[in-house]
């Protein structure tokens, strides 16, 4: 038997929560619908440009480590896989 198995984030969990609802279990006049359906999409692309942002800052922090091995006052953070 093949099974499916997903690993969320608390707020992954919450974003799958409010999707079903609005998709699947509500009343909503359809205009409403699709004014909650943008607003999650514009929320989408906030979140896209706050990781991008973050990534960079993390990228600054392991780039300064790399140049300068041996200053131990900005350790900088491992992520998983490195």
């Amino acid at each position: 038997m093949k099974v499916e198995v997903q690993f969320r984030t608390i707020a992954m969990d919450f974003w799958a929560s409010l999707e079903h609802k609005l998709h699947y279990k509500h009343d909503l006049p359809p205009e409403r619908a699709k004014a909650l359906a943008d607003e999650l999409r514009d929320c989408a692309e906030q979140i896209e440009l706050l990781d991008l942002r973050m990534q960079g800052v993390k990228n600054e922090i392991v780039t300064y480590n790399q140049e300068n091995p041996k200053d131990t006052s900005f350790p900088g953070f491992p992520l998983i896989g490195e």
